[in-house]
């Protein structure tokens, strides 16, 4: 399991991370734009739904997880100037205009180790001291926290100024991660790095130029973007372009699709397949035998794993191979692959800025046209999400100054980065920028990869590696794991009272 978990971190460690150089401190094109878009309004009140405080030079303290010093990680909580970047000036303002406005102090304190925020954590309750307010990481490496009662309920705060049912927290997330009601991670406006983990599809232009395939874009607008569909296009643009007759990822071969383990995942939930379902009483049970979730995993399954037109990264190179990126992903770049799922954050990467293709994007395709929507999802590796510790002893100016950085992040930075950042500088045509609305419309999040109850986050990722579709076999030879710890944690959950 351990190799797994390494092997699927590594794959997308290397997507999310290797190449990206977009950051906070911007590059050439964004240091040029010396404007005031970013600046925070003051035509208002600053947060018009909390009443007008002065917090007596009170410092928020928020402790974060940062592996990538060039992306988005450092600047949404706390960066320390104007750098003429957009997204990274925004969050400057905001927060320098809450700590004007309210007379406090917002802080920050990086750690750069998997795992590195749920030690500290831990270590902080144990020894008494309470030296962040805050703790923010992806879901997956804080989610035991909860579980073992060092995180506040979120629902259930007394004193707390977070006004959960608004816009600018993110619905879904609180519907989809809540457990016998209590919730103990939440996010949204507040940050961007929770867009930036989410899933999609990007494509190469030119390819489908050249052998005349159906155009993409309109294939979703009419609700004809399935997995059958993109089989189909993926089997008619594989080439054996140095005639060989083999298909190899070290050559100048073209490939209907790259795809790596997480792919098992990422378009079962292209197809509305939740791991996990919820009943009234917001208790979590495994759906994986249900009729359409097995259904669908065939199809995922003969997606990814067909070598013809698939180049599946897991059977070419080992999880620590540098080739796996350098070779294997560099394919879409390089202009020898039709169809690439990455995350968002994919297309502010250097080699994607410096590409010679023409790309779009496109949703996670549809089980088959009787979906009634597109879905997506994110990496729950890199999704950001933000909590409490239970040592924290000032839950009023925490969540004060918390619900001030969401709205504003709702009213200042959501903006400058989705609509004048990823759109206008990312994506080169409208048809994309469309399909950006379509992506994050409607994002779930899957109880079961937060938590990986009984190793069930790598059900599907063990199939893709074994070149085993049998999902019935798999599941009844597991379930009972996965059963027995998803049972100890709503146990823990229930008596949280």
């Amino acid at each position: 399991m351990k190799k797994l978990f390494r092997a699927i971190m590594f794959s997308i460690t290397f997507s999310l991370i290797i190449s990206l150089f977009a950051s906070c401190s911007g590059n050439g094109k964004a240091n040029s734009e010396q404007d005031n878009s970013a600046a925070v309004s003051t035509e208002e009140e600053l947060v018009p739904h909390l009443e007008k405080r002065d917090l007596d030079g009170f410092e928020l303290i928020i402790l974060y997880f940062s592996n990538r010093d060039d992306n988005y990680d450092d600047c949404e909580f706390n960066t320390d100037e104007l750098t003429g970047e957009r997204v990274n000036d925004a969050f400057y303002n905001r927060n320098r205009a809450i700590e004007e406005e309210y007379n406090c102090k917002i802080s920050a304190i990086s750690v750069t180790n998997w795992g590195d925020v749920t030690t500290k954590v831990r270590q902080s309750i144990e020894s008494g001291s309470q030296d962040f307010h805050i703790a923010a990481a992806g879901i997956h490496d804080i989610c035991q926290l909860a579980v073992e009662g060092s995180l506040y309920d979120l629902n259930n705060l007394d004193g707390s100024n977070l006004a959960l049912d608004q816009i600018w927290w993110d619905q879904t997330a609180i519907r989809d991660i809540s457990i016998a009601n209590k919730l103990h991670f939440v996010t949204g406006d507040i940050i961007i790095t929770d867009n930036e983990a989410t899933w999609a599809v990007y494509f190469n232009k030119d390819i489908i130029e050249e052998l005349d395939l159906e155009d993409p874009f309109t294939l979703v607008r009419n609700g004809e973007w399935t997995i059958d569909k993109m089989m189909e296009m993926a089997k008619a643009a594989k080439m054996d372009r140095d005639g060989d007759s083999q298909m190899t990822v070290a050559s100048n071969d073209r490939w209907g699709l790259l795809a790596g383990t997480y792919e098992g995942i990422t378009f079962m939930w292209g197809c509305q397949q939740s791991m996990i379902s919820k009943d009234a009483n917001d208790m979590p049970s495994f759906r994986f035998m249900e009729t359409e979730n097995v259904n669908a995993w065939q199809k995922v399954y003969e997606l990814v794993c067909n070598g013809d037109y698939t180049a599946e990264g897991s059977q070419y190179y080992v999880w620590n191979d540098p080739n796996y990126h350098d070779v294997f992903e560099k394919n879409f770049v390089n202009g020898n692959a039709l169809f690439f799922p990455s995350s968002i954050m994919y297309v502010s990467n250097a080699e994607m800025r410096d590409a010679d293709i023409h790309y779009g994007i496109l949703p996670m395709p549809k089980y088959d046209e009787n979906q009634a929507v597109y879905s997506s999802s994110c990496t729950v590796y890199w999704a950001t999400f933000l909590t409490i510790p239970i040592l924290n002893n000032d839950i009023d100016k925490t969540t004060y100054v918390m619900e001030a950085m969401a709205y504003r992040g709702y009213k200042d930075v959501t903006n400058e980065y989705y609509e004048k950042t990823l759109k206008n500088k990312r994506f080169e045509d409208s048809d994309s920028t469309e399909m950006l609305d379509l992506i994050f419309r409607n994002r779930t999040y899957d109880l079961s990869a937060i938590y990986d109850w009984g190793g069930s986050l790598f059900l599907y990722p063990y199939m893709i590696i074994d070149l085993d579709p049998g999902i019935a076999a798999r599941v009844e030879q597991n379930i009972s794991s996965y059963e027995a710890e998803m049972n100890e944690t709503i146990e823990a959950f229930k008596a949280m009272e």
